[in-house]
């Protein structure tokens, strides 16, 4: 996570089928995240996250994540 000038929470890094991409919000949906790549419509999509190399977990179309726990988030 980055910090702005203002001391505020700045962008959160996460990486979707191995890029990164930058949200200035914390908590995105899997739609969010799926959309954030580029990859429309969400429906036709399954989303998988990863934290600091544990196991992917499906993450719902509608379930929201907290991209501050933790750093880099990574998604399949």
């Amino acid at each position: 996570m980055a910090s702005n000038h203002e001391g505020k929470p700045g962008p959160y890094t996460l990486v979707i089928n191995g890029k990164p991409y930058q949200s200035a919000e914390r908590f995105l949906t899997g739609k969010e995240i799926l959309e954030l790549a580029g990859l429309r419509p969400p429906k036709d999509y399954q989303i998988l996250m990863r934290l600091h190399g544990q196991e992917y977990e499906p993450v719902e179309l509608d379930e929201k994540k907290d991209l501050k726990e933790g750093g880099i988030e990574e998604f399949e």
